[in-house]
C-alpha cells in the first residue's frame, strides 16, 4: 500500500502511529536485498537537524526491537518502488510508516547515501547478514558498478 496524499501535518498529528524509518538496499547477484528498517528516535515531534545529520546524536533502533514485525509486508513495496525508479546497486529509502495501518509514505530514495554512522547503512547490513561487514559492502558496491559498465 502506497499512500501519497498525506501531508506532513497529517503525519505529525498522528505521531503515535507514525514512525520515521530508513531501510538500506544492496544488490547482490542481481537481487535486491532490503535490510530491516530502523526507526529514528527523536526528542521532539519531528527530528531536529542535529538528530538527523550529526554523527552520534540521532538514535536508530530496528523496527522489530519496537515490537513492530509487520514491516516485512512492505518488502514488495520497496521492490516495486526501486523497480519503477530504476534503482540499482545500493540505496537508502527514507519513509514514514504507520504501525497501525501498515501504510508507508515515502520521503526519498537516496541512490548515493553517505556512509557516516548516522546513515546506519553498515549497521543494517551487519544485522541482515553478519558477513556483510563494511569492507564486503563496499566491495559489493564496486563490483556491481563494474558489472554495470560492461
Amino acid at each position: 500500500k502506497i499512500q501519497t496524499a498525506l501531508s506532513i501535518e497529517d503525519i505529525i498529528n498522528k505521531k503515535q502511529d507514525w514512525v520515521e524509518c530508513t531501510v538500506g538496499m544492496l544488490e547482490i547477484d542481481g537481487i535486491r536485498h532490503f535490510f530491516e528498517p530502523t526507526v529514528s528516535i527523536k526528542d521532539r515531534t519531528v527530528l531536529s537537524v542535529e538528530e538527523k545529520f550529526q554523527i552520534g546524536t540521532g538514535t536508530n533502533i530496528r523496527l522489530s526491537e519496537c515490537g513492530v514485525s509487520n514491516w516485512i509486508n512492505q518488502v514488495d513495496v520497496f521492490e516495486h518502488l526501486c523497480e519503477q525508479l530504476g534503482v540499482k546497486n545500493y540505496a537508502r529509502i527514507d519513509f514514514f510508516y504507520n504501525t497501525r495501518t501498515q501504510i508507508a509514505c515515502f520521503i526519498e530514495v537516496n541512490t548515493l547515501p553517505g556512509f557516516s554512522p548516522s546513515t546506519v547503512f553498515f549497521q543494517q547490513a551487519l544485522y541482515y547478514c553478519s558477513s556483510l561487514n563494511p569492507q564486503r559492502v563496499v566491495s559489493q558496491i564496486i563490483s556491481n558498478h563494474r558489472l554495470s559498465l560492461i
